[in-house]
Formats: structure tokens, C-alpha cells, sequence
């Protein structure tokens, strides 16, 4: 049986790599389209009075009602993803990171910065290693943390 610490088995990680931080953003990313919008938009106050039949409304087959939602661990990821977000001081590298794991391409995020591209995703290297550090800096307290960001779905 392999030792344990803190509840976690020694083959978890205990460092944060670049790739792992890299996919934590897109997921987190991914996870933030399928939460719900933050304002609800209504167009009536009551619905208008149909017969309550089914053919009424229009067929529509059930596969088409199932809604898409994040489960549990993609909302603790994508917390995570966002307080790591906020501890970067620059306000553009934040915006390049959460667009650039939306999908955003190197070009575009230049033209955007008005920077060149290969400075832009120097910049964006060099943030993503700052969090890094920062996260390995300490890892014996964010164990829970660092096991959060290296899990693979």
C-alpha cells in the first residue's frame, strides 16, 4: 500500500507544471460557457394561454431538451483557474491568458495588445511560469490545490 499524505497517495504530483496550468485555463474557459449568463433575459411576464396538447407546442425530441452543465470538479477548476488570474498584477496578461484559452490565436492577441506576436506569447510564457513558481513555491499547503489542477478528466 503506498504511503499517504494528507489523504493523497504519493503517485499524485506535487509540482504544477506549464502544460498542467495551460489546460486548467482551457477548461476553466470551457467550463465558463457552460454556466448559465449572469443576467436572465425575459421577454414575457406570463406565458399566453394554449391548449395543453402536445402537438400545440411543436415536436421537439428529447435529446434536444438535455441542457449541458458543469459538473462539481469543473467549477472547483474553474474557481481555481480564476483566483490564480487574480494574483497576476499586469491587467492586459490576465485578459491575453483568459483569451488565449478561449481560443484567441497568437496574431490576433497581438494585434489586440499592439505587441508582435512571438513578444506577446513570450509574455504569456513568462506569466504562466510566474503562477507556476508561485504554486510549487509552497506545495505543502496546496496540495488540495495542486492535485485540483493536474486532474485529468
Amino acid at each position: 500500500m503506498p504511503k499517504t499524505y494528507l489523504g493523497f497517495s504519493q503517485k499524485h504530483k506535487k509540482k504544477v507544471e506549464m502544460i498542467d496550468l495551460i489546460s486548467l485555463f482551457e477548461d476553466a474557459a470551457r467550463t465558463d460557457r457552460q454556466m448559465p449568463g449572469v443576467i436572465r433575459k425575459q421577454k414575457m411576464c406570463s406565458w399566453v394561454d394554449y391548449p395543453d396538447e402536445i402537438t400545440s407546442y411543436g415536436y421537439t425530441a428529447v435529446d434536444d431538451l438535455v441542457k449541458i452543465v458543469p459538473d462539481q470538479i469543473q467549477v472547483d477548476r474553474w474557481e481555481i483557474a480564476t483566483k490564480l488570474l487574480n494574483e497576476l498584477e499586469d491587467k492586459k496578461m490576465r485578459k491575453v491568458i483568459w483569451a488565449k484559452a478561449k481560443g484567441a490565436s497568437w496574431v490576433w492577441l497581438g494585434k489586440r495588445t499592439k505587441l508582435s506576436r512571438q513578444w506577446i506569447k513570450e509574455k504569456y510564457m513568462e506569466a504562466i511560469y510566474l503562477l507556476m513558481y508561485r504554486i510549487n513555491k509552497d506545495s505543502v499547503n496546496k496540495l488540495y490545490i495542486i492535485n485540483k489542477i493536474t486532474y485529468k478528466s
